[in-house]
């Protein structure tokens, strides 16, 4: 595994406000927010049940076998405040659709129903927020995580919301175009 930016994190880290890691169903995603549970670093990860409940078990028991903790999306806006005020990292998947609470903008040119968490926390808290990715090279697990985001002059308001949300979505969607073979995407992502 060659992970370029934990220094990035670690600086987070030692801040002791928490942070969010934004990601995507992007290359092995279950496997790099795994490497930060390993690494010492606490983290949860907001996650939806899986509807066979065979397999959310399987994949509950994986996602937690090394420390890693779930906060369920239904009470995620709850839980992931509780997380970042105990100094933890909380890993958000970016490109699920939403169905409340989240900001219709747009998503590789159609408008798309997406998250606002990560930018309602970052903005009101000020935890600085990275995004990480991770592709196959060959035999190795490539990982890239981003200097926190900067938001400076972006108001804690409803348009800074938006903002900082259009901003995250841009990151994700550079990715994907990118590499758009490394987006694993089954869903119907754009459902408005």
């Amino acid at each position: 595994m060659d992970m370029k930016g934990i220094e990035h994190v670690q600086d987070s880290y030692a801040k002791g406000k928490g942070l969010l890691m934004i990601c995507g169903h992007y290359g092995p995603w279950e496997f790099y927010l795994q490497s930060f549970a390993l690494s010492g670093i606490p983290i949860e990860i907001v996650a939806r049940r899986i509807k066979n409940p065979y397999v959310d078990a399987l994949v509950t028991h994986y996602r937690t076998i090394h420390g890693t903790q779930i906060i369920l999306s239904k009470n995620a806006a709850r839980n992931t405040l509780r997380a970042l005020k105990e100094g933890k990292m909380v890993g958000i998947l970016m490109d699920h659709h939403v169905r409340e609470g989240g900001l219709t903008i747009p998503f590789l040119g159609r408008m798309a129903n997406t998250t606002s968490l990560p930018a309602l926390l970052a903005l009101h808290l000020g935890v600085p927020v990275h995004f990480i990715r991770g592709w196959h090279e060959g035999e190795k697990i490539k990982m890239e995580i981003l200097p926190a985001m900067n938001f400076a002059g972006i108001s804690n308001s409803s348009e800074g919301i938006k903002k900082v949300t259009q901003m995250m979505n841009k990151v994700f969607e550079d990715w994907i175009r990118e590499k758009p073979e490394n987006w694993f995407w089954i869903h119907n992502r754009w459902k408005n």
